[in-house]
């Protein structure tokens, strides 16, 4: 059959990388016909590779006790966070109305925790801990004149971030203070405790 006797309503298709002539005739010998196996064939008949193992991670071992600390850390930066809004009362340790150490003393009381009631007495419990290894629930302690402390925040950072504080200011209430980016509070910042542990 010469190319002259070839339909007209030819199609030539694209098809797996080979090309097929498809027509409602006889194919046109002048265009080679190759046929290749499909793909999910050459797949199956490939060998398969078996399946590496994964060794298991290593579980790291809590000390006892471990996880019991963790969640009242939790439950007392939760607290800590509860009480944003709250307004700012002289000597106040109730949500109606806290200053600093009534705001920790309250959080702290609440998760079964008792602390001394001003700031100058709560710096004195506990161990001191660097100020790049505090976590959420150490308390940060804050002077004006560098000897009497006046002034403590519950951290609600974790290690690596921006060092973060929930603590009740006089002029605007309860809230959540960024200290690492707030010249006032650096500048008046002078150790933190660990009481949870």
């Amino acid at each position: 059959m010469s190319r002259a006797t070839v339909p007209r309503r030819c199609l030539i298709a694209l098809m797996l990388g080979t090309m097929f002539v498809a027509c409602s005739g006889a194919p046109d010998p002048a265009v080679p016909v190759t046929r290749s196996a499909p793909r999910d064939r050459v797949k199956a008949s490939q060998p398969k590779e078996p399946p590496t193992a994964v060794a298991p991670r290593a579980r790291r071992e809590r000390p006892p006790g471990a996880s019991r600390r963790w969640s009242l850390r939790r439950e007392v930066v939760s607290s800590a966070l509860d009480q944003l809004g709250r307004p700012y009362e002289f000597a106040g340790a109730t949500p109606k109305g806290f200053d600093c150490s009534g705001l920790v003393d309250f959080v702290f009381a609440g998760n079964g925790v008792s602390l001394p009631r001003t700031s100058s007495q709560q710096a004195a419990v506990g161990q001191w801990v660097a100020m790049d290894e505090v976590l959420p629930g150490d308390l940060v302690f804050f002077s004006a004149d560098g000897d009497v402390i006046d002034h403590v925040g519950v951290v609600v950072s974790r290690p690596g971030e921006p060092l973060e504080m929930v603590h009740a200011s006089t002029s605007r209430g309860v809230v959540q203070t960024r200290v690492t980016e707030s010249r006032y509070w650096m500048g008046r910042l002078r150790f933190a405790r660990r009481v949870l542990d």
